[in-house]
């Protein structure tokens, strides 16, 4: 079965040509960032299909007050593409950018919603080094975030939607 996000779930036989290759987990990882003090854990997930620019999904595990992946995501996105996706940054948009906060009770309680997953787009991808916690790491340019719909998530995750919460 494919899953469309106008459709809902098509057998494999009745998908028309037309719409793009379902995306395939290339990757799925956790890093660290941050310092051993200072820092925290998420988990990247990279998606890819012929003819479709590749989608990376990172989503918080762990982090230390003030150090969410909201807080480092040039670093985290501009480290991530270099190590896994490097030819990438030819390309004008070398990856789509989502950022996922899965559902726990403190936020629940704090009344986050069901889906928390955000596009982060970049003023500039253009890899340079910068300082994060005093180290020198790659960074990308400023991030600017667009929260997204349940029916936008589907659009760009397709069937692997289903991994998010």
């Amino acid at each position: 079965m494919t899953w469309h996000a106008s459709h809902g779930p098509v057998p494999e036989t009745q998908v028309p040509a037309s719409w793009p290759a379902p995306l395939v987990l290339e990757r799925d990882c956790t890093r660290h960032y941050g310092t051993q003090v200072a820092g925290g854990i998420c988990r990247i997930r990279i998606f890819s299909a012929s003819g479709r620019v590749p989608v990376i999904l990172c989503s918080q595990i762990a982090a230390q007050p003030n150090w969410c992946i909201s807080a480092v995501v040039e670093f985290l996105a501009g480290s991530t593409v270099a190590r896994y996706l490097p030819h990438r940054f030819d390309e004008p948009e070398p990856a789509i950018w989502l950022e996922h906060y899965p559902l726990d009770p403190v936020r629940q309680a704090r009344g986050a919603g069901q889906l928390d997953v955000s596009r982060v787009t970049f003023s500039d991808w253009r890899p340079v080094i910068g300082q994060l916690a005093g180290h020198r790491c790659v960074r990308i340019g400023e991030p600017t975030w667009q929260p997204l719909t349940p029916l936008d998530a589907a659009t760009l995750l397709g069937s692997q939607l289903d991994l998010l919460d």
